[in-house]
């Protein structure tokens, strides 16, 4: 299962992919929190020894470097010479970025050729997926991922070895990725558990690097804050933020749907194993579960009428699977299984969009002909059924208990969200929580065999996978702030992984049909990738256009020139020489201009003084960023959170909001009036 991976056509391989997902996007604008990372680069330069040092204002309100910022500054000094030499440069500074790149595409290659015989398909979805594509601005999300996976890699490939060389340069590469983001620390007990499950514990002694240098970084901290970063932000700053944790739990199913598209080829092969009983209780309980929330519960013989109707369309969609599981068998062809998918893609839309009114002739019909359905059902399958049940405990429970939790987890979608969810968060995550069950149930269920021998072997591999992939899912739902798409970067490498040993199991698709399907997937995941990180650099780029714009109108010796919101705004309009706008700083006096981005994140700037947007009156000029793309990464009012997942201003969140037209922001100027004293109060800022 594993080659060698130094020969030209591999390594022209990983240049060729990391070329065409980097190189278009050299150009793109800084963004989100690019900016903070260029702060602390800046800090860097002038105080090398103390990367925190000074304040910024990035809520609304000046604060302590050391409390705004959330990571580690290793990153930050790394591309200190690039910035120094190129004076902050868009294009050298992504292009110093590619190498962390490289270091995720070679971990994927050697990871794929260690634990599958998938050959480069998880190099490709991981590559392709608009996690890293999207991600790869100068934030510390890819880097740490590249720098992580990497170690693990080598410290993989140490153990299998016995090379101490490339134990000691794994651990090496993974403390430089906690250095880099926080979150990274989850390899360190993933880098433990794989010289465990391989039976040699010596080579566990190895992670000393990691340890080493994330003590340095917290005796640095001791010395020149008091206070170790890490741990101020892990229990002081994160228990503030208020963000429940089964939101970022649900954030993290519409993450891993909207960022790989496995999840129609995985669900095909479950089909392959006939599982029929297990569909019908899945689609029954998904049609109760969607109405739950618009079905009159006073009106009994209309709930018996919609229950009998359910489960009548659950047994005919069973018989329809079927149909399309014999066509997919004996034909094998790809126009045949792409229409068997919409047809189920159609079933599917109409039973989440399907729900009963007033009740009618039509509801006793349905109800009638479901009753019908269910007694055809058991009396055809009865027995057949009761036999496949009997069989064995193992073949059926693992299936039972999945689909309880699958059924669970819907169910707290929908009573945490009040029954609010959009047809397509719920598109996203159920295709999410599909991925990550299958791919869990892929490593826990040939790891537990690995309990009754404790050997090394193809189910230790799996029990390890799994290990790997619920420490970052984990760490994301627990520990970070908010749930994001760049929070779980990290989990793509096990999840890709766990996906194709998944697809190798027995009865496997057909060679050909897998290929197409692969082939199939892999186009349209990276077409969207391609398509949503344009979007993506048209959002960027509206901040630096109405900078140049500002720069040229609006900018005078006679007025100064103000304004509100951070992000890659903020690193343009600081450039440009602008002043922030800051609670508890001087405000922008009568006469003085202000530039206002509607879409911009201008945290707690009026807290104090809330009547002073009322006071500025009707803007005097307006800028209008027009983008060809419609989607949308990042715009809490239109329900968009690439870089945030968070349910707020009433929208639950989704990685990207498909077919939006609306444009990515608009810049209003305001020539600033007198403002009555009695609006300028005084406050306390709140605390991070």
């Amino acid at each position: 299962m594993m080659d060698t991976i130094n020969n030209k056509k591999t390594i022209l391989t990983i240049l060729l992919v990391v070329l065409f997902t980097s190189v278009p996007f050299l150009n793109k604008a800084y963004h989100i929190d690019d900016t903070m990372v260029l702060h602390v680069t800046k800090v860097i330069l002038e105080h090398p020894l103390d990367p925190f040092y000074g304040e910024i204002d990035w809520f609304g309100y000046v604060d302590s470097l050391w409390e705004v910022t959330t990571n580690p500054p290793f990153l930050s000094y790394y591309l200190a010479p690039f910035a120094a030499l190129s004076d902050y440069s868009e294009i050298v500074l992504h292009a110093a970025m590619i190498p962390f790149l490289l270091m995720l595409a070679w971990s994927m290659v050697w990871l794929a050729r260690r634990f599958t015989r998938a050959g480069d398909w998880p190099l490709l979805f991981v590559m392709t997926s608009c996690a890293v594509i999207v991600s790869g601005n100068v934030m510390r999300d890819v880097p740490a991922a590249g720098l992580g996976t990497a170690g693990a890699t080598l410290y993989i490939l140490g153990t299998d070895r016995g090379k101490r060389r490339h134990l000691f340069l794994g651990a090496l590469l993974a403390g430089l990725a906690v250095l880099t983001k926080y979150s990274s620390i989850i390899f360190l007990p993933v880098m433990l558990l794989y010289p465990f499950f391989q039976r040699k514990y010596r080579l566990m002694l190895w992670v000393w690097p990691i340890i080493l240098l994330f003590g340095l970084w917290c005796l640095h901290n001791q010395m020149y804050y008091g206070k170790m970063h890490f741990y101020y932000l892990l229990f002081e700053r994160t228990e503030q933020s208020g963000i429940p944790k089964l939101d970022r739990m649900f954030g993290a199913f519409t993450v891993i749907g909207g960022i790989i598209y496995l999840a129609p080829l995985l669900f095909v092969h479950f089909l392959r194993r006939k599982l029929w009983w297990i569909v019908g209780l899945g689609l029954c309980g998904l049609l109760l579960l969607r109405q739950q929330y618009h079905i009159d519960y006073n009106g009994k013989y209309q709930f018996a009428a919609y229950l009998l109707g359910a489960a009548g369309g659950a047994m005919l969609t069973i018989y329809l699977l079927q149909g399309l599981a014999y066509i997919i068998d004996n034909l094998g062809r790809l126009i045949l299984q792409t229409a068997a998918a919409v047809i189920l893609l159609l079933l599917l839309w109409s039973f989440f969009t399907f729900y009963p009114g007033p009740l009618s002739f039509w509801h006793y019909f349905i109800g009638c002909a479901g009753g019908a359905a269910v007694l055809l059902c058991f009396a055809k399958d009865g027995k057949r059924a009761a036999a496949s049940l009997s069989k064995s405990v193992s073949q059926w429970l693992p299936q039972l208990v999945g689909l309880s939790l699958f059924l669970l987890a819907v169910w707290e979608m929908n009573r945490f969200y009040k029954g609010k969810p959009s047809l397509e968060f719920y598109f996203w995550a159920i295709t999410g929580l599909l991925v990550l069950m299958f791919c869990l149930y892929e490593g826990l269920h040939r790891g537990i065999a690995y309990l009754k021998t404790f050997q090394p072997g193809e189910e230790a591999d799996s029990l390890f996978l799994f290990a790997w992939l619920c420490a970052p899912v984990l760490f994301s739902i627990l520990f970070a702030p908010f749930q994001a798409v760049r929070h779980l970067i990290a989990a793509l490498p096990p999840l890709t992984l766990l996906a194709f040993r998944y697809l190798d199991r027995q009865p496997k698709l057909s060679p050909a049909a897998l290929k197409y399907g692969l082939f199939f997937t892999l186009a349209i995941q990276t077409a969207m990738a391609f398509l949503i990180q344009t979007a993506d650099m048209e959002y960027a780029d509206s901040y630096r256009s109405f900078a140049r714009y500002a720069k040229e109108k609006w900018s005078s010796n006679d007025y100064q020139t103000w304004y509100v919101g951070a992000w890659g705004w903020k690193f343009y309009c600081d450039r440009e020489g602008f002043r922030q706008v800051s609670r508890y700083q001087e405000f922008p006096k009568e006469g003085d201009i202000l530039l206002w981005p509607q879409e911009i994140l201008i945290g707690y700037v009026f807290f104090t003084r809330k009547n002073f947007p009322k006071h500025l009156g009707e803007p005097i000029d307006k800028a209008v960023y027009h983008g060809l793309i419609p989607i949308r990464t990042m715009n809490f009012g239109r329900g968009a959170g690439f870089y945030s997942n968070v349910s707020c201003f009433g929208r639950i969140m989704l990685p990207y909001q498909l077919f939006d037209t609306y444009d990515p922001d608009i810049l209003k100027v305001y020539r600033v009036p007198a403002i009555p004293p009695e609006e300028e109060e005084k406050g306390e800022a709140p605390s991070s």
